[in-house]
């Protein structure tokens, strides 16, 4: 469950994207020590969060679950939309186009349902 920025830098991408939250100029987005995005609303915080990957062509964020209790289905959708919303209004001019997968992909946990 992961989402792809086409970008010609991804380093850059994620640089720029990790500077607007330290600004907190994107409020809803938290990046941890390691580099891992978390939906910084209280529900969502624990449920997953967002692991990038850069690739040479893109950006990829894979989605890695916390709360192994959560509607799996739900929270892809939900966080997969925070996100996508969050980047295409603050960073749209860093990536090519996006792509979304609809479950698993590249090492991501099992999607049941």
């Amino acid at each position: 469950m992961s989402i792809f920025l086409r970008t010609d830098d991804p380093h850059a991408l994620a640089a720029r994207f990790n500077g607007l939250i330290a600004a907190r100029e994107v409020a809803s987005w938290t990046v941890d020590r390691f580099g891992n995005y978390f939906h910084d609303v209280p529900h969502w915080h624990y449920a997953a969060f967002f692991n990038p990957v850069a690739l040479g062509d893109g950006l990829r964020l894979n989605l890695h679950f916390i709360d192994k209790r959560c509607d799996r289905r739900f929270c892809f959708a939900e966080l997969h939309g925070a996100m996508l919303q969050a980047l295409l209004q603050h960073c749209g001019d860093r990536f090519h186009d996006a792509h979304v997968s609809r479950g698993p992909d590249h090492g991501d946990e099992a999607f049941d349902g």
